[in-house]
């Protein structure tokens, strides 16, 4: 990973997915010399800790579309580094983050000015309140995506009109 953020300081766009070796200092890596991305995908990344999504958004201001799917250890911290330095982000995929909770959602509500598309599809923990906290904060989203959340009734996806 650090040679390919070494010798790649233009990357726009690239795609980790599946990768569960990919730890703290990969990351710190990628986002020092990467500062050009604009998509990445970190899907599957299991290692992946709120204190480097901290880092990631800090060093890698131009990205607009992050997928998290199954980063396990991502919650409400991480939200927070979304909310406070995720401003250019369009598109977020959460889903399977099993420790994204109400309070995650919350955190996430007050910034992410840019936000349009979250997937939030698997993630147990958030109910009803945790989504009518982010659609009144949260007026610009258009898309959700609600599949398989235990605590909801049935199968949804939600277009605020």
């Amino acid at each position: 990973m650090r040679a390919v953020a070494r010798g790649c300081p233009r990357l726009s766009k690239l795609t980790l997915s599946g990768c569960e070796q990919l730890n703290s200092a990969s990351v710190r890596a990628l986002a020092r010399g990467c500062t050009a991305l604009r998509t990445l995908s970190l899907s599957g990344c299991r290692q992946i800790m709120n204190g480097d999504l901290w880092f990631l958004l800090q060093s890698c201001r131009q990205i607009r579309s992050l997928d998290l799917q199954q980063c396990e250890n991502l919650h409400s911290n991480g939200m927070h580094a979304l909310a406070e330095w995720g401003g250019r982000i369009a598109t977020l995929s959460l889903r399977g983050c099993s420790r994204v909770d109400d309070a995650a959602v919350a955190a996430l509500s007050t910034g992410a000015t840019a936000l349009l598309t979250l997937d939030l599809s698997e993630c147990n923990r958030i109910s009803q309140d945790g989504i009518r906290a982010l659609t009144v904060r949260k007026r610009n989203i258009y898309v959700f995506c609600f599949f398989s959340l235990k605590k909801f009734a049935s199968t949804q996806t939600y277009v605020p009109t």
